[in-house]
């Protein structure tokens, strides 16, 4: 049995974007070929992948398996890999990642131990430039909990605790199953690695780069999220997170959806297409809102406002106050 699976979803992206992660992986030092696998589910039964691509794949020292499957989405692509996967550990890893160095494995695989549910290292992404596209790196150096990327999971611990992705979230996904994960194991439980061990590559015809507005434009689906992310955590009886989320919810759309950068003209359907998710979402959990207590709810708002006014994203001044905003959501 291996230590470790990677499953890597694949639908109508370009078959080359996962060259750079085979190109590193077949570089790795000090571990065994026969302690990983690389499983590629292909969600759909008329993906075709390319004979030079199996060609290339097959010349690698490790295993690789191609998984067909219907299509039903990524979420569903991922629980596959999950429900098929026999190893000990297991890393969700999107077609366009790749390993940061020859080393990557042979550090997670000095922390991954039986008794850990999951193991985290900090991670570069890949980000051009607004100035001239030259290509920067955004160190993700924090012990990130939005994130798929760097992140390897105890399988039995998550089949233990039924955690699994939902298959009705297509945005976001990632985000939703790594809160389930952070909610349900406690600090002695995971271990996160200083040193970046992975790498988030752009790719400009990602679902998220290929037009302006994405997260404005798809608001309705973070909300879902969200709403999604708060019944599972009241289903497991976990209210302190499930109320920090209904709030996080409430002030980031209100935080977001007043500044500068959304709030401008050319975005006025946008602004109240999102307006209205979140006032459907506010009826929904607002016994949850109205008891969390002005202390929690004034908190991260400040937070999240004091963010944006360091950059120069939000005037106080032109703004409906947050207290007003939200009656106006109330029906």
């Amino acid at each position: 049995m291996p230590k470790l699976d990677i499953i890597i979803p694949h639908w109508k992206e370009d078959e080359n974007l996962m060259r750079p992660m085979f190109d590193i992986l077949r570089l790795q030092r000090n571990i065994k070929f026969t302690d990983f696998r690389v499983n590629i589910v292909l969600d759909g039964l008329d993906i075709e992948v390319s004979d030079e691509f199996r060609a290339y794949t097959a010349s690698m020292p490790f295993i690789v398996n191609y998984w067909p499957k219907e299509h039903e989405g990524i979420s569903a692509a991922r629980n596959y890999g999950l429900d098929h996967s026999t190893a000990d550990w297991i890393m969700f890893c999107d077609s366009d990642d790749a390993f940061l160095c020859t080393t990557s494995l042979q550090t997670y695989f000095k922390f991954m131990k039986p008794d850990k549910a999951f193991v985290s290292s900090a991670f570069f992404e890949e980000y051009p430039s607004q100035e001239d596209g030259h290509m920067m790196l955004v160190w993700h150096g924090g012990k990130d909990y939005i994130f798929i990327h760097g992140k390897a999971f105890n399988r039995q611990w998550l089949k233990n605790n039924n955690i699994r992705f939902h298959n009705d979230i297509q945005l976001h996904e990632d985000t939703y199953f790594v809160a389930i994960v952070r909610y349900s194991a406690s600090k002695q439980d995971s271990v996160f690695i200083r040193d970046p061990l992975y790498l988030w590559q752009y790719n400009k015809k990602s679902v998220t780069r290929t037009y302006d507005n994405f997260v404005l434009s798809t608001y309705d689906q973070l909300v879902k999220k969200n709403s999604a992310l708060t019944d599972e955590l009241l289903r497991r009886g976990m209210f302190v997170p499930a109320k920090g989320i209904v709030c996080r919810t409430i002030t980031d759309a209100y935080c977001r959806l007043h500044s500068k950068k959304w709030n401008k003209p050319g975005n006025e359907e946008l602004i109240k297409d999102a307006e209205d998710c979140v006032a459907l979402f506010l009826h929904k959990y607002d016994y949850i809102f109205k008891g969390a207590g002005d202390v929690v709810i004034n908190t991260g708002l400040n937070q999240l406002r004091d963010d944006l006014i360091k950059y120069n994203d939000f005037d106080v001044d032109s703004v409906i106050p947050f207290e007003d905003w939200v009656e106006s959501l109330r029906f």
